[in-house]
């Protein structure tokens, strides 16, 4: 029953910080991580028809990468 409590925590809370890094982004940064996601929406499909075990590195690792390549400006 803790479960969904922590879930709309976790909504209300990335929401609120998106909100408030959000204004400090520029437009071509928001459209990568706008892109990341949908990859991330895709590739949770991909694990839902797959039903695989390793999403969770996946999504990290595409984030992440995301963020250092726009860090480095490659």
């Amino acid at each position: 029953m803790i479960g969904p409590f922590i879930n709309s925590v976790g909504i209300v809370t990335g929401s609120l910080a998106g909100v408030s890094l959000g204004r400090g982004l520029s437009q071509g940064y928001r459209d990568k991580i706008f892109n990341v996601f949908s990859c991330i929406t895709l590739g949770i499909g991909v694990f839902m028809v797959a039903k695989g075990h390793a999403l969770p590195p996946v999504i990290i690792a595409i984030l992440l990468g995301t963020l250092l390549g726009e860090a480095l400006r490659i």
